[in-house]
């Protein structure tokens, strides 16, 4: 073949697989370009799966790679508490160490003896449970993470204490009598019993006044106290382990006044006495004769001469009871004369009688104008019903009377 025929089959070679290669990415509709009714499409052809090279680097996802883990195996667990969390109980916990799947806690019996594992967690914290109350406990924790499937320890932390002893109680409640306050508290897990105290002010001396099995009873009351006064209460727990008392915390501090019964009473009476009655001395008037008759004569104990502040004690007990002696009377009456709107005054001195004898009494004077009276309901009421005879002691001018009183 001449050299012109080579070159002429080599340009028709190109062109025809150039047309090829069209058809192959087109669909034909014939000559015209446009559709015919009988014509079948010719798909185009998509590369296949197979024409994918999945050794091609760009043709291959990347795998995706974890962060490398902070090295903690140079690092220690810091902020490390360890408290009481119970009569048989203590809880450790501590700041979080970045990069730890978990930690491990050791305990031990003295801060420098051996320590043992007690716990792994995952958390921050673990309360170490079945502890003898009253024994010092010590605890260390490290930090581990897993590398290759191992575990990596932090540094053993420094050590920190505590003691198992019964929790304060969550709730003290008080009830307020005439001169008691009844105190009441919640149950305490393991306690053996507890212990009660009280203070006179807010921020007074506390000093225990009683001391209660858990067997018994959660309250106890405390009498013998002044009336209308605060009084501050708190309690706590204890465990008893091989016969010394291991003590926990205290209550929050709670606080009650005794009830005022005296002002209850005294308004009692003097609005039953004073009902419809007008006027400062007629009213003062009423409850003289209102005690008169309501109230007798009892046999009791003397006031020291020139005693002070005795009032209160001799009128609630007289207003209570309906009945007393002459201080009872006495006093009695000064809370009725001040109701009245009256400055009174009492006394605990002596009185000179009508035949000569001279005994201890107890009395009120109040002025009235300018000029100082003796009452004396008690005096007329005895000698009305155990002498058989009239004593006037209504409004006696001082000085006046046929019998003497005599001040301290």
């Amino acid at each position: 073949m001449t050299m012109k025929k080579r070159i002429l089959s080599a340009v028709t070679a190109f062109f025809v697989g150039l047309a090829l290669a069209g058809s192959c990415a087109l669909v034909s509709y014939g000559e015209t370009g446009e559709s015919g009714e009988n014509e079948t499409p010719i798909a185009s052809v998509q590369p296949s799966e197979e024409t994918q090279n999945p050794e091609d680097p760009a043709q291959t996802p990347e795998e995706p790679t974890e962060p490398a883990l902070p090295d903690i195996s140079s690092k220690k667990v810091t902020g490390l508490k360890a408290s009481s969390a119970g009569v048989s109980s203590v809880k450790i916990s501590w700041s979080k160490l970045s990069g730890a799947a978990g930690y491990q806690v050791f305990q031990a019996t003295s801060k420098s003896g051996k320590y043992t594992s007690v716990g792994t967690t995952s958390k921050t914290s673990l309360t170490k449970k079945k502890l003898t109350a009253g024994k010092s406990y010590y605890y260390k924790v490290k930090a581990y993470q897993v590398v290759s499937g191992k575990k990596v320890y932090s540094k053993l932390s420094g050590a920190v204490s505590a003691v198992p002893k019964p929790k304060a109680p969550a709730k003290v409640t008080l009830t307020a009598g005439e001169a008691k306050i009844t105190v009441k508290w919640s149950k305490v897990s393991g306690a053996s019993g507890y212990r009660i105290y009280r203070a006179t002010s807010a921020k007074g001396k506390f000093k225990r006044i009683a001391t209660v099995s858990a067997k018994k009873s959660r309250k106890y009351t405390n009498k013998k106290l002044k009336n209308n006064k605060k009084y501050y209460y708190k309690v706590r727990a204890y465990k008893i382990v091989n016969k010394k008392k291991v003590f926990g915390l205290s209550s929050k501090v709670v606080s009650k006044k005794t009830l005022n019964m005296l002002d209850k009473r005294v308004n009692k009476v003097y609005n039953a006495a004073t009902k419809n009655v007008k006027g400062k001395e007629k009213r003062l008037r009423a409850c003289y004769k209102y005690m008169i008759k309501h109230y007798t004569y009892t046999k009791r104990e003397y006031v020291a001469i020139g005693a002070k502040g005795w009032e209160a004690t001799h009128a609630n007990r007289f207003l209570k009871t309906g009945t007393g002696n002459c201080y009872d009377w006495a006093a009695t009456f000064y809370y009725l004369a001040k109701k009245c709107g009256y400055s009174p005054t009492t006394y605990s001195g002596q009185v000179h009688y009508r035949n000569g004898n001279t005994g201890r009494h107890g009395w009120t004077e109040i002025t009235i104008g300018g000029t100082r009276y003796v009452f004396d309901p008690e005096m007329e009421w005895s000698y009305t019903h155990r002498v058989g005879s009239h004593y006037n002691g209504w409004k006696r001018k001082v000085g006046t009377t046929e019998m003497t009183y005599i001040k301290p």
